[in-house]
């Protein structure tokens, strides 16, 4: 990750948010110092969604996130502002 951001490239890190895995607003905050450590401008905040549910069925897989409740861009404001107290442009 080092040698990606010596390039001078633009890079945007993409964060899928899970419910009971890292969508506290403590996991922003451990998010958002970790990238200002590696000068890192840009987030793109991936709500958990459901989309993949009947791919595991079609496939005879137990879904482990079966009865998670899809996030929404609305319900991720609060960690948004985390990264964006961080000047860290954050967007969905």
């Amino acid at each position: 990750i080092h040698y990606a951001f010596s390039q001078n490239k633009t890079i945007v890190l993409r964060i899928p948010v899970i419910p009971n895995f890292n969508n506290s607003l403590e996991d922003a905050e451990k998010f958002a110092t970790l990238f200002n450590s590696l000068n890192i401008d840009q987030v793109q905040l991936l709500p958990f969604h459901q989309f993949g549910e009947n791919k595991y069925r079609l496939l005879n897989r137990k879904y482990e996130m079966d009865g998670i409740n899809a996030l929404h861009p609305e319900d991720l404001i609060d960690y948004q502002k985390v990264f964006l107290n961080h000047h860290i442009n954050c967007y969905f």
